[in-house]
């Protein structure tokens, strides 16, 4: 349900984000909610990720009617209407809305100066009328589309309509930052690949997919080729082939204007089959020299045996390059002695600052190991970092690392997961003698 302070809100221009993300409503709060809208000259943020009218998720056409309502905003810049199924295909389907107008809604929190200018434009709800029973072509989506800055179309159904994501490139001369995540889209790669070329305002792409094969190898390889302007790229590239990167790729990629890059191996937890062997030593080569990327974030990788060589290039990399300044982890699985020599090449490390260890796993191969002693050597010898957060299983005793951190004079913020074992007096402790240090705790 849509709540009435809420509809006064979006008339009163008091609220500049509209989240109707998860929600269910019925045709009568779809109508109070496009009447509103007509008033709206605040909104740049619109989020409809999985928004369903009576159980039914929307169709393009109700997409359309939103944005013809708000056609006296002229700052609407961020869009989510991803997790649809949206077909994207002029088949014209929609939830039929039997209209009507029930202004009884404004009744009981409106004002009188809300009530008049409901009553003074009621003739002006007859376009909307006119909306909601007409049909409308794919095409003036797109054409909706055209100054939207963010848009986020993942976990919907574009492959059907191969077209569609080439018009859109072709027509939003905006567009900032695109999700086209879980779309499955191969055809047609070539031509919507090649119009990055001479696009220049797009700057962040994210692409990931459930069933990752050649074709997203080569959708990867077609962006680096092309992109010339991309300054953020997310990729899943997990694939049950044994693919390397070419060093063309690396090569174009090293030249390119990438700032930051995210490598996702498989979206699960991490497996002897995440990323094969072998499979990134030449972009961890490509890394050691790069002069353009300074964040990279490595998600759902194995980086133990027999993916042996894909972290020791992972460790020469790190030696080599001057430039990356963030480094992240996300469900990397190491084993035991590759973890400590990678914390051990990150004592003398001048360049990375922000370092993050969310979700690792390490193998059980040496009893004697202990994973929280190599932390707190890290924070000992390391003068460099200053950011640092931390989710990692199987840690135990943390008292080296916390007399550590009190004697720490670069790390500004830590931040912990609620399964560290960190007390809240630790943290007291802590910043009793170090008042440099911001600890947060975050949730899972």
């Amino acid at each position: 349900m849509v709540d009435k302070q809420l509809i006064f809100s979006i008339i009163d221009n008091r609220i500049d984000t509209l989240d109707l993300s998860n929600k269910n409503i019925n045709k009568e709060n779809f109508h109070n909610l496009l009447n509103a809208l007509h008033f709206n000259k605040t909104i740049k943020n619109i989020n409809l990720s999985n928004f369903q009218i009576g159980s039914e998720h929307i169709k393009y056409n109700e997409i359309i009617l939103i944005l013809n309502s708000l056609k006296n905003n002229s700052i609407i810049e961020a869009l989510d209407i991803s997790s649809n199924m949206l077909k994207f295909k002029n088949n014209y389907a929609f939830n039929h809305i039997d209209y009507y107008i029930n202004i009884n809604i404004f009744s009981e929190f409106a004002s009188k100066n809300q009530k008049d200018l409901i009553n003074s434009n009621f003739s002006q709800f007859n376009k909307i009328i006119d909306d909601i029973n007409h049909q409308y072509d794919l095409n003036v989506l797109i054409e909706k589309l055209q100054k939207i800055k963010t848009l986020n179309l993942s976990y919907n159904q574009i492959n059907e309509n191969p077209d569609f994501l080439i018009k859109l490139l072709k027509n939003n001369t905006k567009l900032e930052k695109l999700d086209i995540s879980y779309n499955n889209i191969y055809d047609n790669m070539d031509d919507w690949t090649y119009l990055l070329k001479d696009n220049t305002t797009l700057k962040e792409l994210k692409i990931h997919n459930y069933n990752s094969n050649i074709y997203t190898i080569k959708i990867f390889e077609n962006i680096i080729k092309n992109a010339n302007h991309l300054t953020d790229l997310s990729l899943w590239l997990y694939n049950n082939i044994n693919y390397n990167f070419s060093e063309e790729i690396a090569n174009k990629l090293n030249s390119s204007s990438l700032k930051s890059l995210t490598m996702n191996g498989k979206g699960r937890e991490p497996s002897d089959n995440s990323i094969t062997r072998k499979n990134l030593i030449p972009l961890f080569s490509m890394l050691k020299t790069n002069t353009s990327i300074t964040k990279l974030n490595l998600q759902a990788l194995s980086l133990n045996k027999p993916n042996i060589d894909n972290y020791k290039y992972l460790n020469e990399m790190l030696e080599c390059n001057k430039t990356i300044k963030t480094l992240e982890f996300e469900k990397v699985r190491f084993s035991n002695t590759e973890f400590k020599k990678f914390i051990q090449n990150l004592y003398f490390n001048k360049s990375i600052i922000n370092l993050k260890f969310k979700l690792i796993s390490l193998l059980t191969v040496d009893k004697n190991f202990n994973i929280d002693n190599e932390l707190a050597e890290l924070i000992k010898n390391n003068n460099t970092l200053q950011s640092l957060e931390l989710n990692v299983k199987f840690l135990k005793d943390l008292s080296l690392f916390i007399n550590n951190l009190k004697e720490n004079k670069t790390l500004k913020t830590l931040k912990i997961y609620k399964n560290i074992p960190i007390k809240d007096e630790d943290i007291n402790e802590i910043q009793k003698y170090n008042k440099n240090i911001s600890i947060i705790k975050l949730e899972e």
